[in-house]
């Protein structure tokens, strides 16, 4: 029995056709799908199943069974040792696992990469909010011999805090869509990494954008507000 892979290398139809040359040239007798050998990623390879009883003159390693079941998987592996053990006391069941265990086996490292990911993510946004606080805090203060004057001159606080947030905002969403740029041109290095996730995700740039864009109001709301209630006067004053 041969894998879809190598069935291509026959022309026409594989069954009933040899495989090798001389007395120990084989039949084909069937066709089966490629699957992923070890890891889900791995690409299917091109396989030849032997009858596991019929290789004379060759040790017989340990066989892996596999098998269909229904309900609790408890119940089943319960059922499954009473059924060897009527078979032959002396065998002994070791490695078993189900299918969805051994898949999420095969992301360890995948789901390592992801956990130390969300982590340093996390820990980059509270950096970036930190940072967005004291840029916009700053910027404000250097700016208040101007929000005295625009004050003074009959401004209302709501216009003032709405102009310092909107100017703040600004510059963030041009950083932000920079920072998209490049990271759109740099998520092929970490295409590698992923496995079931498109590299270029519209939802991921979308919501990385989306909280730049709230961080950023939220940073620039609370200096702004401080400086809505300044005094004109010791606004136009201050050095």
């Amino acid at each position: 029995i041969i894998a879809e892979r190598m069935a291509r290398h026959f022309e026409g139809s594989p069954i009933g056709q040899r495989l090798g040359r001389g007395p120990n040239a084989r039949q084909v007798v069937g066709v089966v799908s490629d699957v992923r050998y070890a890891h889900v990623r791995a690409l299917p390879r091109e396989v030849v199943y032997f009858p596991l009883f019929q290789q004379p003159g060759k040790d017989i390693e340990v066989p892996t069974f596999e098998m269909r079941y229904a309900g609790q998987i408890l119940e089943v592996m319960a059922r499954t040792r009473e059924a060897v053990a009527r078979v032959d006391p002396a065998l002994t069941l070791f490695r078993v696992r189900t299918l969805e265990r051994q898949t999420e086996d095969s992301f360890a490292r995948e789901r390592l990469l992801a956990l130390l990911s969300s982590y340093f993510g996390g820990f980059a946004v509270l950096l970036a909010g930190i940072g967005l606080y004291g840029l916009m805090s700053y910027s404000i203060t250097l700016r208040t011999p101007e929000i005295g004057l625009r004050m003074a001159l009959g401004a209302r606080p709501a216009s003032v805090a709405w102009l310092t947030v909107r100017e703040g905002t600004w510059t963030v969403l041009a950083g932000a869509f920079a920072g998209t740029a490049a990271a759109y041109a740099a998520v092929r290095i970490l295409e590698s990494q992923l496995f079931g996730v498109q590299p270029h995700d519209p939802a991921v740039f979308a919501g990385a954008t989306l909280l730049l864009v709230v961080m950023a109001v939220a940073a620039a709301f609370f200096p702004a507000r401080r400086a809505s209630r300044i005094d004109p006067m010791v606004g136009v004053r201050h050095e």
